[in-house]
């Protein structure tokens, strides 16, 4: 079962407590209104959203984490309105977990004087497409190569996709909350971003692909997609597949069906988006 958040007037909010059912995802469905849809991922003693698995590799020990699913159609603001938005809840929580560097004690406490300072003065890091992470001027943190690693990676444990798999620029800011056992506040991260992650295709909608036009929900595994501007080289197709995600690939992913209408994960590069157009019958899609 894939959750949704609507947001057709009035904020709607999903919190998810516990990592969803392996296969699940949950979708903004973005589906009019003056407000966005917010999730909010808890990660506390009592409950968290994240799973996280740990693995050694040559004697190194590497941790990662997901919420056991994806973020679908995570969509930025447009028309003045408000875009989609994600609260990590005590964002260092999930940094700390993560962190397994020789310097992690530095970092995490480093980590935790950053993002403090940048909730206090209003200041964002920015996730780039190239993998790079950096803050905003008025910030004047400037992050190591160990925690613009961890941040990414925390993009990843969230959407499913990382920014420069996905081609999106994500805006992290910084809420402060009330820590009811201390004066010191909790820092929530928030999550929004400037193109659309993880965008879902409507049964209907036609992908232009090798053998032509195809309605989405007729696309089997092994077709070649073309972009929209009908690239034809190796690295501008994309083909569809059923199984797990391959790095560095961007795939056509089958997803769950939503109260009964069928959806297709697409992961891409902006450089590289598919040529569509919606069925007849169809809304359109939110590509």
């Amino acid at each position: 079962m894939t959750g949704t958040i609507t947001s057709s007037g009035t904020y709607s909010t999903y919190t998810l407590s516990a990592p969803l059912t392996n296969g699940t995802n949950i979708e903004f469905l973005n589906n009019g209104g003056s407000a966005a849809g917010v999730l909010i991922l808890n990660d506390n003693a009592q409950a968290s959203a994240f799973a996280v698995t740990t693995t050694t590799v040559a004697g190194n020990l590497y941790a990662s984490a997901t919420i056991g699913g994806s973020v679908l159609d995570f969509e930025p603001g447009r028309y003045g309105l408000v875009g989609d938005q994600i609260t990590i809840q005590v964002l260092s929580n999930l940094f700390d977990t993560l962190d397994m560097a020789a310097t992690a004690a530095a970092d995490d406490a480093d980590f935790s004087n950053e993002i403090l300072t940048a909730a206090k003065n209003g200041s964002q890091f920015l996730l780039l497409p190239d993998g790079t992470v950096k803050a905003t001027p008025e910030s004047a943190v400037t992050l190591d190569a160990n925690e613009a690693s961890i941040v990414n990676q925390i993009a990843l444990a969230v959407l499913g996709t990382a920014p420069a798999q996905d081609g999106a620029t994500l805006d992290l800011g910084f809420a402060l909350r009330t820590n009811p056992n201390s004066n010191n506040p909790f820092v929530d991260g928030v999550l929004t971003t400037e193109q659309t992650v993880n965008p879902c295709f409507a049964a209907g909608t036609r992908i232009l692909t090798v053998r032509g036009e195809v309605p989405v929900e007729q696309l089997i595994a092994g077709d070649v997609v073309i972009t929209a501007g009908g690239a034809s080289k190796a690295d501008a197709l994309h083909g569809v597949f059923d199984g797990p995600r391959q790095p560095d690939t961007y795939p056509i992913q089958l997803v769950a069906p939503v109260d009964g209408e069928l959806h297709w994960l697409i992961d891409q590069p902006a450089a590289a988006k598919l040529s569509h157009r919606p069925g007849a019958a169809e809304h359109s899609t939110s590509a």
